[in-house]
């Protein structure tokens, strides 16, 4: 689970639930549910992963990664809310619930 600030201009409530499926040459596969909401200056990001993998794998994305902390399991001790990186514009939401869609091994 992951927050961020959402300092752009949006004139009401945003929601994207995305489905990833990632299936490996070696017959692994990776499955991802990924469901990002935002209102006010909030942003939420929960995902939960299904996989058959017998190794680590890691999501290659193009979005701006230290936007988001991670505050499921664990928050990092030295965060401090408002985070000075924030969400600028609804592009930038729909890319943030997009950054999941790929899975490097």
């Amino acid at each position: 689970m992951y927050f961020c600030h959402f300092a752009g201009n949006r004139p009401n409530g945003r929601v994207r639930a995305i489905y990833s499926e990632n299936k490996f040459p070696n017959g692994e596969n990776v499955e991802m549910y990924v469901c990002t909401l935002a209102f006010g200056h909030f942003a939420f990001q929960v995902v939960a992963v299904k996989h058959t993998l017998n190794q680590r794998f890691q999501c290659t994305s193009v979005f701006r990664e230290g936007v988001a902390v991670p505050f499921w399991p664990e928050t990092p001790a030295n965060y401090s809310w408002p985070h000075n990186r924030a969400l600028m514009s609804s592009a930038e939401f729909d890319d943030f619930s997009m950054r999941w869609k790929t899975v490097d091994l």
